[in-house]
């Protein structure tokens, strides 16, 4: 696939090649263009994927969603990122990370917004006298076993390195999070206390699927407003069998409503996939 051009897209994009591994070759190319996924308000995912081997280069090309993710999820996928700008409002994702997978800045280029941003490949290589500006406060997230750039507990093996919020020290790439989904970003739900931009106050709880987010809302009471408040003791770990749900007691409450003690202080935006 060879997509250039502008696009402007009011709610998801995905541009991805399924079977690759059947294919004497696979690569979509991202030749420059400007491609606006979402409406104000209303979020939007560009996700460009190639499930097995296969290449995907971005060429000065600028992207802005709510979330993006773009992956080359086979042994020997390589993800080449040379020029332009990523912007994403909630989530990044740029993955390689098959046992020889590559992620590869091949030229200077920026990764903005007010966003997680995360890389993991086998190897994460910013070529010699490349910049990668990261935006925002934030610094990205890296996993990889081969941190081949300067700084930011990279080897040193390439002059290349990170500018702007820079870069987390790099982790092994088992720790990465799946590229399907991650935990929540920008904030923590927390028992009995606010929700506040990357600290913890009072006991977390932690939702890692949505029984388990129902399971929380069985023992919830609505209180004024339509809020619901979780008891302080109640998590995500002691919760009972999320299989047993008590859907007449979620009835009650409200949808358009819904809101978890202080968690309308969190700013509007969706969910990472």
């Amino acid at each position: 696939m060879n997509i250039s051009g502008t696009a402007t897209v009011a709610s998801d994009a995905t541009v991805q090649i399924l079977g690759s591994d059947g294919a004497a070759a696979a690569a979509i190319n991202f030749n420059g263009g400007s491609y606006a996924i979402g409406s104000p308000g209303s979020g939007g995912m560009f996700l460009g994927s190639i499930d097995g081997n296969g290449t995907i280069t971005f060429n000065n090309a600028s992207v802005r969603a709510d979330v993006i993710k773009a992956g080359v999820l086979g042994a020997n996928g390589v993800l080449n990122i040379g020029g332009g700008v990523l912007n994403a409002g909630s989530l990044l994702k740029l993955y390689a990370p098959g046992s020889n997978g590559q992620l590869n800045f091949v030229s200077n280029v920026t990764l903005d917004g007010i966003s997680t941003k995360i890389l993991a490949a086998d190897s994460v290589t910013i070529f010699n006298n490349v910049v990668v500006t990261i935006g925002d406060d934030i610094p990205a997230s890296v996993y990889t076993n081969h941190p081949n750039y300067t700084g930011f507990g990279g080897n040193g093996s390439r002059t290349g390195t990170f500018a702007g919020a820079g870069a987390i020290e790099p982790q092994p790439l088992s720790s990465a999070p799946p590229f399907g989904g991650a935990p929540l970003s920008r904030g923590t739900v927390t028992a009995g206390g606010n929700v506040t931009s990357g600290k913890r106050t009072q006991g977390a709880i932690n939702v890692n699927s949505t029984d388990a987010l129902l399971s929380l809302l069985d023992g919830a009471a609505p209180g004024p407003g339509g809020k619901i408040t979780i008891p302080a003791s109640k998590s995500a770990s002691n919760s009972r069998n999320p299989s047993r749900i008590n859907t007449t007691g979620r009835q009650k409450v409200d949808p358009g409503a819904l809101d978890i003690q202080t968690a309308s202080s969190l700013p509007a935006r969706h969910l990472p996939q």
